[in-house]
């Protein structure tokens, strides 16, 4: 297999894995993975990245045809330059979306926060209208680099193969020199920002990609700069396109939703994973004894005789919650069921009303209160 043949196997490849995955972003957008992170942007994304691969593919085939300057040169430019600010405007407002959604203030005051005085900036018709003013001037600058053909020496996208002009290549230096200003301050700005689907950490990955590979640009082989550009956008793809559809299909059709009046009842509290986890660190701090027993072995005889209710064909479980029962001296032995009520009572009586005054119990109405607040504004804002 020859060099030009190579290249349209991995355009044929390419198209292969781009074409399907971009559909199913947009047929599985309302699904949560997909729909926090704005199902807009991530398509503008996706669909940018495959159209430039394809781009630098059929100029990487044109150059070994040695094919000479023609009016396709400087529309090739243009397309490249406008396709690459494609993907570059969309992530810097994901980055700004996500920080302004899960940066709150510290009052956490959602009534007089910044986030509800401009609540119209996260939405999703407000994110296309910025994009489309942000690419309006690129449009224009391809515009007249197509028309005008004045950028042959001050970019390094020639799709056939020249002497770099180093000096002359001070213009994309310089705006890519920004480029990574701008996403620098980016990845500081979501140094502290925290969210439970991963955009933080994605979005600040891309950031660095984008980083580092820009160093490669100044390599003077035009060739080598573009293949480097190609696998920086499958791995972008693999990241913001793959990565959000699998957990699509992963998601539970069940899902935990916490509020602050689950913590008014221990029954609640006893049903949730969340809160059953903060109710049992909070029994291991406190020191008052019952019947010379910690709290928390009461916790665990109930949770032995909840799960013998599930199981009632495990006789050792069921065992076990007798001679623990007997051990912490309850008064009725005589089945699983009224151990786990006479615990439950003392739990309830007894370290409920601790764990209402510990910090655990301040810290959990804290992240309910916040996680209510991020859910709220990505509902209010993901359409």
């Amino acid at each position: 297999m020859n060099y030009k043949e190579l290249i349209f196997v991995w355009i044929g490849i390419t198209s292969f894995f781009y074409i399907p995955i971009g559909i199913m972003l947009h047929k599985r957008s309302k699904r949560k993975a997909i729909r926090n992170r704005s199902p807009v942007l991530v398509l503008i994304i996706h669909w940018s990245n495959y159209l430039q691969c394809c781009l630098f593919l059929t100029t990487l085939y044109l150059s070994v045809k040695n094919t000479e300057p023609s009016l396709f040169d400087g529309i090739y430019r243009a397309l490249s330059i406008v396709l690459h600010y494609s993907k570059f405007f969309p992530f810097l407002q994901r980055c700004y979306r996500v920080y302004f959604i899960f940066k709150l203030d510290c009052n956490i005051d959602e009534a007089d926060s910044t986030f509800r005085k401009n609540i119209h900036r996260a939405s999703q018709n407000w994110q296309v209208k910025i994009y489309l003013l942000s690419l309006l001037p690129i449009l224009l600058i391809a515009g007249g680099i197509s028309y005008f053909d004045i950028t042959e020496k001050a970019f390094p996208i020639a799709f056939y193969d020249v002497n770099s002009q180093s000096i002359t290549e001070i213009v994309y230096l310089l705006a890519l020199f920004l480029e990574e200003i701008s996403f620098v301050f980016a990845v500081y700005a979501l140094r502290n920002v925290n969210d439970d689907y991963n955009m933080t950490k994605e979005l600040t990955l891309i950031c660095t990609l984008w980083i580092l590979t820009g160093l490669v640009s100044i390599y003077p082989n035009d060739t080598v700069w573009r293949i480097c550009e190609i696998c920086k956008d499958h791995i972008i793809m693999i990241i913001c396109s793959c990565y959000p559809l699998y957990n699509s299909f992963k998601e539970s059709s069940f899902e935990e939703v916490l509020t602050l009046e689950m913590l008014q009842s221990l029954d609640l509290i006893l049903q949730c994973r969340t809160t059953l986890e903060a109710f049992e660190d909070s029994l291991r701090s406190y020191n008052v004894k019952i019947k010379e027993h910690s709290c928390s072995e009461y916790l665990q005889l109930w949770l032995k005789c909840e799960y013998s209710k599930y199981n009632p064909d495990n006789d050792m479980i069921q065992n076990e919650a007798v001679i623990s029962a007997s051990n912490l001296q309850l008064q009725d032995n005589s089945s699983i069921n009224s151990i786990q009520s006479e615990v439950y009572n003392i739990l309830n009586d007894i370290c409920f009303p601790h764990f209402k005054k510990s910090q655990v119990y301040l810290d959990l109405m804290r992240y309910i209160t916040k996680q209510q607040i991020y859910i709220n504004r990505l509902l209010q804002t993901s359409f």
